[in-house]
């Protein structure tokens, strides 16, 4: 469920799981069916499943409960959610995380107020602004599933923005923002490091995992 681009369910149909992508924008379903003209893919709202009861036993939701800061419509996802879940049948859930470093000082930067202090062009507002802490998440899924097992995740995207100088140098001068986009399409390989960093990269993510990871991802099972 909100499959942008179809990076996950491209990997899912070449698992060959029987995959079907599902989509709000039109331009993402389209794009969708061109490049998988063999796979499934509908366009649907996340706050009604366009599915009858228990239909999947596997149910991906990434980067999608975070969207709505109301706690009705993030119910309402998660209602809808268990009622197409099979029994037995597990979800899987991202979103950012409100411990992280990364986090922190992705929303500092973005700031309206100290963006308009330093003079700065004010960042257009994505969906996806509503960080959680691992505690808030974990109340929100038990109210819906059994069972919930959280992790830290994006570790290599956290470290690559919090630390400029183990970057690659031929990625130093694109924008973060830029290379976001780009991992839509190809996943977190984009963000290389350098020599330095390659070295550093096992031995940071392992020590502070916790701090660096920007997402935490969720397993809960009906």
């Amino acid at each position: 469920a909100g499959c942008g681009l179809g990076r996950l369910v491209k990997w899912l149909i070449l698992q060959q799981f029987d995959t079907i992508g599902m989509e709000l924008e039109e331009y993402s379903i389209k794009r969708l069916k061109e490049d998988i003209p063999s796979g499934k893919c509908v366009r649907g709202n996340v706050l009604s499943f366009p599915f009858k009861d228990k239909s999947f036993k596997y149910i991906f939701l990434m980067g999608v409960v975070d969207v709505f800061k109301e706690d009705e419509k993030r119910k309402l996802v998660l209602s809808e959610t268990r009622r197409i879940l099979q029994d037995e049948g597990l979800v899987f859930i991202s979103v950012p995380y409100g411990g992280s470093l990364f986090w922190n000082l992705y929303a500092f930067r973005r700031s309206p107020i100290l963006r308009k202090i330093f003079r700065k062009k004010l960042l257009q507002q994505h969906i996806g602004q509503f960080a959680f802490t691992k505690k808030e998440l974990r109340s929100l899924l038990e109210k819906y599933f059994r069972s919930c097992d959280i992790f830290h995740i994006n570790t290599r995207m956290g470290i690559f923005y919090i630390f400029p100088f183990l970057r690659a140098s031929k990625l130093s001068k694109i924008k973060f923002s830029d290379l976001q986009r780009k991992e839509r399409a190809c996943g977190e390989k984009i963000y290389e490091f350098n020599a330095l960093g390659n070295l550093l990269f096992k031995i940071i993510a392992f020590i502070a995992k916790g701090i660096i990871s920007p997402s935490i991802y969720a397993v809960v099972k009906k």
